[in-house]
């Protein structure tokens, strides 16, 4: 049984999967696993990932009829339970790893109160550039209080998909991956699903590459307001001892998540009557 199952997701990713797996294959760390769901793509994305699956066993290929991504869930659902890792590391197909990714994010579970670790990520472009440091202050988050913590990922996700490990047993207590409201991820929700039962650990070193590619899905949150329904409902179901560590009421995460909204909504509004420069 490995230590680790990489749930990766794919969808017409040729150009990146390979840079993807490589990532994977070169980990100083061997006790994985790499489950890829792939969502009928109509490119070669298939006929790649089958080549290294052949060439290494730990590798292994699901092949999904075309769903698309406001049903994402389903496929990362279907890539926890063909896991085998008490521990599932998230890395989408267009993104990867440095070499050191799993042997220092893995020590962060000897604590059994931890049901998520994550780390720094260094944005870049399609051909690797690097662009940015995220988060640009780790210290923060090395000092920040679990409820202070809890806080500022109710008011948006700060925690990039690409440097997450959870616990297993976690996600199945939360019934899996989450995408309600037809948002188009699943990270958000199911973050703050897992919030509930344990603590989030930082660790201080860069655990993934996120590519940032313009029409991407990652790119797409920043200009939605499904996440501030997500952050509402998560709000409502917390235990009060929870809630109180916040220092946030409903009313203010309301007013706050509505002046989101609005002032998105005004941007979008702008976007359409202003002619583009």
């Amino acid at each position: 049984m490995p230590a680790v199952s990489i749930v990766t997701i794919s969808y017409n990713q040729q150009p990146f999967i390979g840079r993807c797996i490589e990532s994977v294959l070169a980990q100083t760390s061997w006790d994985w696993e790499q489950v890829i769901v792939d969502d009928g793509s109509t490119d070669t994305t298939a006929e790649t990932v089958k080549r290294y699956c052949l060439s290494d066993h730990r590798i292994r290929f699901i092949k999904h009829e075309h769903i698309g991504f406001y049903r994402l869930s389903e496929l990362y659902n279907a890539a926890l339970a063909a896991s085998k890792g008490e521990l599932v590391a998230i890395l989408e197909a267009d993104d990867y790893w440095p070499a050191w990714k799993l042997e220092r994010q893995i020590p962060a579970f000897a604590d059994h109160n931890v049901v998520l670790a994550w780390g720094k990520v260094i944005e870049v472009n399609q051909e690797g550039l690097q662009l940015a440091v995220n988060p640009p202050d780790p210290k923060h988050y090395l000092e920040i209080s679990k409820g202070e913590a809890l806080r500022e990922l109710l008011l948006g996700c700060y925690i990039p998909a690409v440097s997450v490990m959870c616990r297993k047993s976690a996600l199945e207590q939360v019934d899996g991956f989450k995408q309600p409201h037809r948002l188009h991820c699943t990270d958000y929700p199911t973050w703050l699903a897992l919030a509930r039962l344990g603590d989030f650990k930082f660790v201080d070193s860069v655990l993934g590459y996120w590519v940032r590619r313009k029409g991407s899905l990652s790119s797409r949150f920043s200009r939605s307001t499904a996440w501030c329904k997500c952050s509402m409902d998560a709000f409502k179901t917390m235990p009060e001892d929870l809630k109180q560590q916040t220092y946030l009421t409903q009313f203010e995460l309301k007013c706050r998540l509505t002046s989101f909204i609005w002032r998105s909504r005004l941007g979008q509004l702008k976007d359409r009557v202003l002619p583009k420069r």
